[in-house]
Formats: structure tokens, sequence, C-alpha cells
């Protein structure tokens, strides 16, 4: 039986980030169909309804999710465009590949895409553009890495490579993606 009411006092001043450390396991354990708001609830010994005081439905959970999990991916500081593009790629790549449920999602609800996707792409566009690139060029050189970048991280987290360091064939695979960019190194 799921318990009623608030919870105690004692669990309230992290339940925020409990909520999404729990959702957060359970898309990765059971993929996008084993996160509902029923099981988060019950994990968490709170009945379904007190989740919507934290997020109104389940796409702004998966939002939440979203923008904790991509959060701290930036483009290094310094370096040139293409030197930063592969930083912001490599980091975005380990990202996906860490929760790659996270990722289906997100694709699956366009209602749940999250706003750190959001600054991430814009980031993608303007290191494009500082990289020399410009209108349609930057629209499809944008499109071709976040594209690759999914489907690199997506396969690479359902069937891992043995042996392999996490994310080097897919680093290698983008070495040459960017060496292709019309752009100076």
């Amino acid at each position: 039986m799921t318990p009623r009411g608030r919870p105690r006092k004692e669990g309230r001043e992290d339940l925020p980030g409990r909520i999404l450390a729990t959702a957060q396991a359970i898309l990765d354990e059971g993929g996008p169909a084993g996160l509902t708001l029923r099981r988060l609830a019950g994990e968490l010994g709170l009945t379904p309804m007190a989740l919507y005081t934290h997020h109104a439905d389940r796409a702004a959970l998966i939002r939440a999710l979203a923008d904790r999990a991509y959060g701290g991916i930036t483009a290094p500081a310094e370096g040139s465009p293409r030197q930063r593009l592969a930083g912001l790629i490599t980091a975005y790549h380990a990202a996906v590949q860490a929760h790659p449920a996270l990722t289906l999602e997100i694709f699956r609800d366009p209602g749940a895409f999250p706003d750190q996707a959001r600054r991430i792409t814009a980031t993608l566009e303007q290191l494009l553009q500082d990289a020399g690139l410009q209108g349609a060029a930057v629209t499809a050189w944008r499109d071709i890495l976040i594209d690759v970048t999914h489907g690199a991280a997506l396969a690479l987290a359902a069937h891992p490579q043995a042996g392999a360091a996490p994310g080097q064939a897919a680093t290698e695979a983008l070495d040459h993606l960017l060496a292709a960019l019309p752009c100076a190194p």
C-alpha cells in the first residue's frame, strides 16, 4: 500500500534530488517503459499525486532529468573551434551513452526536450560559425554531428565493445568527421 500524505519532515529536505536520482535509476534500469510515476512514487514512499508538486507531468520530469544529466556539458574554453567542438561533442556523447533511455525518452516525447539540450545545440551552432561555416552549412553540420553522436552513443550503450575504453571508437570517428569539416583547424 502506498503511504498517504506528505513525506516525513526528515525526508523533505532533499526530496527534489531524491526524486530525480530515483527516477534516473529506474530509467537506467528499466528503460522508458520502466519509469512510471506510480512506480517512482512507490519507491520514494509517496503517493503518485505528491510527485506533481515537483513535476507537472512526466514530460516535466524527463526535462528535469535531462537538464541534470546535460547541465555540466560545456565546450572547452581554450583551443581552436574544431578542438572546442570535439570537446563539446565528446562530453555530450558520454552523457548520452551513460543514460541512453533518457535520450530515447526525449526522442519519444518532444514536450520533454530540455533547456540544456537547447543550450548545447546553440553552443554547437556558435562553434560551427566560429569555425567559418555560415547559413545552411551550420544547420547541416549541426544535424550531422548531433545525429552521429546520438547514433554512436546509443549503439555503444546497447552493445559495449569489449576491451575498448569508453568512448574510444566514438572519439576516433569524431576525429575523422571533424577533419571533414570545411573550415580551418
